[in-house]
């Protein structure tokens, strides 16, 4: 027999906007964490891969600086989270951490987060 979840919470349409937000961004850092996790490999063969790297650092400064923010971080935790993105093992540890109390959020909200997070249309500001 299935059990039935807790009753769905009715939200406001601030708190659905920010639930947008944080699908959003999630998103985007998962595929983040996968051009990261490839170009650290990369660059034991091709050791030109750190120009590109430094690149996907920048954007992963972006993401996870608006992610971090909708999650409900600080302002110091959050320039420190940005800074840990230069040292590699800290910064897939960082970004994993960030991932998954984005991903508890949601769920704690009802919404369904896969392997890449959740679906953009799985939450509506509007509605």
């Amino acid at each position: 027999m299935a059990q039935a979840g807790p009753p769905p919470r009715i939200l406001s349409t601030e708190d659905r906007a920010t639930l947008a937000v944080i699908v959003r961004w999630q998103r985007f850092l998962l595929w983040g964490v996968l051009l990261n996790i490839a170009i650290t490999v990369g660059i034991r063969f091709e050791p030109l891969l750190v120009i590109p790297g430094l690149v996907v650092v920048l954007g992963l400064i972006v993401v996870l600086a608006n992610l971090s923010r909708s999650i409900g971080y600080g302002v110091v935790t959050r320039i420190l989270l940005c800074l840990g993105l230069f040292i590699p093992i800290v910064s897939l540890l960082i970004l994993l951490t960030v991932n998954g109390r984005a991903t508890k959020i949601l769920k704690s909200n009802g919404i369904p987060v896969g392997l890449m997070g959740a679906r953009a249309n799985c939450v509506t500001p509007s509605t």
